[in-house]
């Protein structure tokens, strides 16, 4: 299994021959509606992407990117979009053919060949978001999407994967709707996983935080934590 960051909560997982493409924030457009600075370009060209799969965890732009998405879309004509309902209308107002869209939620998973996506709560203004559980190579990869603290929320994913999390992807900057560092350092001493990754930061210098802390406050309870470079392949 291969991870490759793209920035923020975007990801390209690979596994079982499959490239999931999940929440990549690729425009400018968060910078000209809301003015949150851009800090680093996206590192995977269009052309680069080359997805199986298109998920994304909720509406907002830098997840479902409104000028990215449907040229994704577009470029890409097999791939089917994957999410929950918010992330479909969204799409289909931004041009999207709704016949595209396939839905994910907690109640609903998805599937691909031998990868599985269950949704995971996430407590978010888009009360449609997830975060998503991905299953593949007889592991278990936890990305927490947008989402808030709760003291239940790293029993309840441990409840969907019904196995032990080998990677986890979580929200540290602590800004808009998520959860702060030492919030995600207490996730993580609940579901314990194999490896815990800081996500959401580094790409909007209004909305960021430093990753360090995280990794060295995980390392101190005894759980595996690395930083990822945007754009470099990180096999886990």
């Amino acid at each position: 299994m291969q991870i490759t960051w793209l920035g923020q909560g975007g990801f390209i997982v690979e596994t079982e021959g499959l490239r999931l493409l999940i929440d990549p924030y690729l425009s400018d457009i968060v910078e000209q509606k809301e003015g949150l600075t851009r800090l680093i370009q996206p590192p995977l060209t269009m052309e680069e992407l080359k997805p199986d799969a298109f998920v994304c965890t909720h509406n907002h732009m830098d997840h479902f990117d409104p000028i990215a998405g449907p040229e994704i879309l577009k470029a890409y004509p097999t791939c089917p979009l994957v999410g929950p309902d918010s992330v479909r209308t969204k799409a289909v107002d931004c041009g999207a053919d709704e016949s595209r869209f396939t839905l994910l939620d907690e109640q609903t998973p998805w599937s691909m060949g031998k990868v599985t996506i269950v949704g995971t709560p996430a407590d978010h203004s888009d009360k449609q978001a997830i975060g998503l559980l991905i299953k593949a190579e007889g592991k278990a990869v936890y990305i927490s999407g947008d989402t808030l603290y709760s003291d239940t929320l790293g029993e309840q994913v441990k409840a969907a994967a019904g196995t032990d999390i080998d990677i986890a992807l979580i929200c540290i900057n602590g800004r808009l709707g998520n959860m702060n560092l030492e919030e995600a350092v207490e996730v993580m001493k609940v579901i314990r996983p194999g490896k815990a990754i800081p996500m959401h930061y580094g790409l909007f210098a209004e909305n960021t935080a430093d990753p360090k802390p995280f990794v060295a406050a995980c390392k101190a309870e005894g759980i595996d934590s690395i930083e990822l470079v945007a754009g470099t392949p990180t096999a886990l």
